[in-house]
């Protein structure tokens, strides 16, 4: 861009909740990009001894970059290189991230047939992603050292690592890094294409294909317009040269009449018939520029009906890309509440055998199985628009009444997890609401706290795990004594496919579908504020104001 990107940084640190970072002046960087985390909070690491297996401190660098034809004119590269094709294959010849253990490289990696080692290339072949990093693009390494890392060993043959939790977390740290910069280079591109948007909209009158083309169509008549004074000119034009070239000649050195004053005149008339003609080729070009684009109209008559038609192709198109999304996103909690419908199923039998399932009992089930349902037919909706839903049934729910039957679900589903969930009544209160979306926002939050509080006594198994659910009018608040949320997350918490879990046991649409419930019946969901031992967020809060009975 003219201003060297200046717009764009300060429209992408403008934006709340991003993690970017304004460079300092003499930066060649716009912004930077800083993310913090404990290792407590990455998931999928081994343990060895009860703790996650830390395979070191390492350090290294991963440069992306894109061999475009403006190197063609960077001096530095013909200094170095002489020419662009020169340079390309230097660098292709450089591709690959390697390890290097005190300046000496670790075979295989980034080096023939584990080039990508890293599966840089996965998110392209599964069609996950336009703007990650590519095995082509990219050049870095990670320095290790034969003391700090000491549990990272060779294998015999020297190809590769030992296979052990601290290789295993080695290789799981780096594709942790991966993603995480890949969800940044989204981001940036993102930004970038609502920049643009924006910028284009507020400095050109042009903002729709209908200005677009009648700005197309003006140009036309404009053209021939100055077309016709064009031709008037070159024929002014062609008469003035004829007239002066007449008066050189009777005033040049050759002619019989010629005097000293008359010679001076002469060289100067032959000064402005080289003006003249130069003039009159310039006209001649502009004619033929304004020819073509007096056409302008014809071609916007042939391209008119195409445009129409690729804009809707282009609307189909965009539908039917919202609808893979949707679909992959549906499929995944399909499978979420198919898992809670059997722990459901599997509460209630046993009640049923012990001859303790009461008419109450059945009646929770029935309506958490109708609820459940009916949200997903919710969810559907998106897939066929044409599908009918019955109207959400509401009622009123006592909810002192409604989490003492939780409280006894959890109580028996957690018992083997050492996990216990206790209710805090602090000012009771009714409210009228579907059982089941309040059951499926109330799930979700548990969940999401049951998972990480799995993921801390993986590290140590004698941790009790403790879900609190306070209920205080008009508020109901949920909290865990686990490590809290992230702070690289908690800006984005509520926004699709945020999450901390790796891509195989969550999509981080959870909270999200908890906001979009609450959405629905005009109540909210917010993260408080407050901090636990961790310096993090731990709680939260449901605010329930606006169906309060």
């Amino acid at each position: 861009m003219p201003d060297n990107g200046k717009k764009f940084s300060s429209y992408v640190l403008s934006k709340k909740g991003r993690d970017y970072i304004r460079s300092s002046k003499d930066s060649k960087y716009l912004f930077s990009f800083q993310k913090t985390f404990d290792l407590s909070e990455i998931p999928d690491l081994q343990f060895v001894d009860g703790k996650k297996a830390n395979p070191g401190k390492f350090k290294g660098r991963i440069d992306d970059f894109l061999l475009d034809t403006w190197l063609e004119d960077n001096e530095n590269i013909k200094n170095v290189f002489n020419n662009i094709k020169n340079y390309k294959s230097f660098a292709e010849n450089q591709l690959g991230i390697k390890v290097y253990r005190n300046g000496f490289a670790v075979f295989p990696y980034g080096f023939e047939k584990s080039l990508d080692w890293m599966k840089l290339g996965a998110d392209k072949t599964h069609g996950k992603s336009f703007y990650s990093m590519r095995p082509g693009n990219v050049i870095g390494y990670f320095l290790i050292d034969e003391g700090i890392n000491k549990n990272l060993k060779d294998k015999t043959d020297r190809q590769g690592f030992i296979s052990n939790p601290y290789s295993d977390n080695f290789t799981q740290l780096a594709y942790f890094i991966r993603d995480n910069i890949n969800s940044y280079l989204n981001d940036v591109r993102r930004d970038y294409n609502s920049f643009l948007k924006d910028f284009k909209t507020k400095s050109s009158s042009i903002k729709t294909q209908s200005d677009a083309i009648k700005t197309g169509k003006n140009i036309a008549i404009e053209a021939k317009e100055n077309k016709e004074e064009g031709e008037r000119a070159l024929d002014n034009l062609g008469k003035s040269k004829k007239e002066i070239s007449r008066i050189q000649k009777e005033h040049s050195s050759t002619s019989l009449l010629s005097t000293p004053e008359t010679s001076k005149i002469a060289k100067s008339l032959e000064s402005v018939l080289k003006d003249i003609e130069e003039a009159e080729k310039s006209l001649k070009k502009s004619n033929s520029i304004i020819s073509k684009a007096e056409r302008i109209k014809d071609v916007i008559n042939i391209l008119e009906p195409k445009i129409e038609i690729l804009e809707e192709q282009l609307g189909n198109f965009s539908e039917l890309a919202s609808l893979g999304l949707t679909a992959e996103a549906v499929s995944h909690e399909f499978a979420t509440i198919a898992d809670r419908l059997s722990e459901r199923s599997l509460f209630y039998s046993k009640k049923l055998k012990n001859n303790k399932l009461t008419d109450s009992d059945i009646f929770v089930l029935v309506e958490y199985i109708n609820s459940t349902v009916n949200g997903l037919r919710i969810q559907l909706k998106h897939l066929d628009p044409s599908l009918k839903y019955n109207k959400e049934k509401r009622e009123v729910i006592d909810l002192r009444l409604y989490f003492e039957d939780e409280e006894e679900y959890y109580e028996s589903r957690f018992a083997k997890n050492n996990i216990k969930v206790s209710v805090n009544i602090e000012e009771n209160f009714s409210i009228k609401m579907n059982r089941g979306k309040l059951t499926q926002i109330i799930d979700n939050l548990i969940n999401n706290s049951e998972y990480w509080l799995k993921e801390k006594q993986k590290e140590n198994n004698s941790f009790l795990g403790n879900i609190t659910v306070t209920v205080s009018k008009p508020w109901v608040s949920i909290k865990d004594n686990g490590d809290g949320v992230s702070k690289s997350i908690e800006n984005q918490l509520f926004e699709p496919f945020a999450t901390m879990k790796p891509k195989t046991k969550g999509r981080g649409l959870g909270l999200y579908i908890t906001q979009q419930l609450l959405d629905s019946s005009g109540c909210s969901i917010v993260l408080e504020p407050k901090r636990n031992n961790n310096d993090k967020k731990f709680i939260f809060t449901l605010h329930l104001n606006n169906v309060i009975e």
